[in-house]
């Protein structure tokens, strides 16, 4: 690995770059299951300012602008590469998951690995909706295996809707519910695996691997997250944050 790691302890190693670069250097069939949050291609731009903004209505009955730009790092991204860099990480079977928006999902279903199942994110919190449209409250979440069904510890009886809210004070736009995150790395992974998040955000997925007796490596291309995220990491006890 050319790369030195931004942070180490015994379960957890966090690179800072590009994942398309990192994840080339990773050994192949190493990673027991890819857990992460791409770039969801929902950026919304006019000519005009470079923004698309709207007004949402608060409880009080002032209004909020709100905009649907969340920069450059959100338009574009194919997640076919993503997959085909998947399918040499992980090991037979191994699982791989990742949220992502109704633009992306056709994408992921069609695109390498063995689709298993799409999951849901259900807001108990959705964002206010601009009028003339739905109300955004969920999200999806692709559950892919690599050479056929991958590790699911739930048995058969389990809802694939997961219910949590928008975490609060969000440090970072794109952050998951810490519940989510547990009981996602709980059903599809054991004790002492190994996971991958290519796109750590602040870092959940990764101290949630920690907390839950996982091996995990992680890999943010921008380095104030991950400052934020070895500071998580760092802590001894165990973080009950809703970033991701």
């Amino acid at each position: 690995m050319s790369a030195a790691p931004y942070y180490q302890d015994d379960s957890v190693t966090l690179y800072h770059g590009d994942s398309r670069t990192i994840m080339a250097e990773l050994a192949s069939a190493s990673i027991d299951l890819i857990l992460t949050d791409p770039p969801y291609n929902v950026t919304e731009i006019n000519g005009r300012d470079g923004t698309t903004t709207g007004k949402v209505k608060r409880k009080d009955g002032t209004y909020r602008e709100v905009t649907k730009n969340f920069g450059e790092w959100d338009r574009g991204f194919d997640p076919t590469e993503l997959l085909t860099s998947a399918e040499r990480l992980l090991v037979h079977r191994g699982g791989f998951i990742a949220f992502t928006s109704d633009r992306l999902l056709g994408d992921y279903i069609a695109g390498p690995l063995h689709h298993m199942r799409t999951l849901v994110w259900e807001k108990t919190n959705p964002t206010p909706q601009f009028p003339g449209n739905y109300q955004s409250a969920c999200e999806w979440i692709v559950w892919k295996g690599n050479g056929g069904p991958p590790k699911f510890n739930a048995g058969g009886a389990v809802s694939n809707v997961y219910n949590a809210p928008i975490p609060s004070g969000k440090v970072h736009p794109c952050e998951k519910p810490h519940s989510i995150l547990d009981r996602l790395i709980e059903r599809h992974s054991d004790v002492a695996a190994l996971i991958l998040d290519p796109f750590a955000g602040s870092g959940t997925t990764l101290r949630s691997a920690k907390d839950l007796g996982r091996r995990a490596v992680g890999i943010e291309i921008d380095e104030r997250y991950c400052e934020l995220i070895a500071k998580r990491l760092s802590q001894d006890c165990l973080d009950l944050g809703g970033a991701a």
